[in-house]
């Protein structure tokens, strides 16, 4: 299997419309006005807005989710969104690549996302090489996982800095839900693999938290550089 997954014409052509200068992807299981929540949803929308105001073309891309989108986006602050539901429209995906996510499908939930995530991220920056790219995940379920470890392979170039804001240290598994772990102990450990590693191998990573940041510090998550400073904005 290469690893050269690439936009349609047409789908690459929603994204060019209107030139963008700069990108921010924003890959999250939740995003207020889809999803009927708060929290990460809340987050990402107060982010989004953020981002916007300072000349930042932004897309949220929803990695598992029920409905289409196409790219068209009811927000005044994000341009474009797509969900894995668009995936097959959107992309050049050889019948490895589609095979390989239903298998994710099926069987691991965790790696389905991520890869998702991935395949999505890389499509943009090979349309736009030459264009900074701000990539920032929520380390809920290590949706970045396979888009860091990528980004480390030199597969993604140097145009994209990829973020991982602590939300949650899947804080309601280990301290509120035992008899899941003992249950399933296998997924525990992959998600909770998952996290750690999106949180601590991102360029970098955010703590909106203290509470959070001290919690995971306990369960042996490690890093020198992390930073208490929610809905981050670039500069370029």
């Amino acid at each position: 299997m290469t690893f050269n997954i690439i936009f349609k014409p047409k789908a690459g052509s929603i994204l060019c419309h209107s030139k963008p200068k700069k990108i921010a992807i924003l890959p999250t299981l939740e995003y207020e006005g889809i999803f009927h929540n708060g929290g990460i949803g809340t987050y990402y929308k107060n982010l989004a807005v953020s981002l916007a105001s300072k000349g930042w073309y932004v897309i949220v891309f929803i990695p598992q989710c029920k409905e289409k989108f196409g790219g068209k986006s009811e927000f005044l602050e994000v341009s474009n969104i797509f969900s894995d539901q668009d995936l097959q429209d959107i992309l050049e995906l050889d019948q490895d690549y589609l095979s390989l996510l239903e298998e994710c499908k099926q069987r691991n939930w965790y790696n389905y996302v991520s890869l998702n995530s991935l395949f999505f991220v890389q499509a943009l920056t090979k349309l736009f090489p030459n264009l900074n790219i701000y990539i920032e995940f929520h380390e809920l379920s290590g949706i970045g996982y396979q888009t860091i470890q990528a980004k480390q392979s030199g597969l993604l170039g140097n145009n994209c800095l990829i973020a991982t804001t602590l939300h949650s240290g899947l804080e309601w598994i280990y301290e509120s839900n035992e008899k899941y772990v003992q249950e399933d102990l296998d997924t525990f450990l992959q998600s909770s693999f998952f996290e750690q590693y999106s949180y601590e191998y991102a360029n970098i990573s955010f703590f909106p938290s203290n509470y959070l940041q001290e919690k995971v510090k306990t369960y042996g998550w490690k890093k020198d550089d992390y930073i208490h400073l929610p809905n981050y904005v670039p500069l370029n």
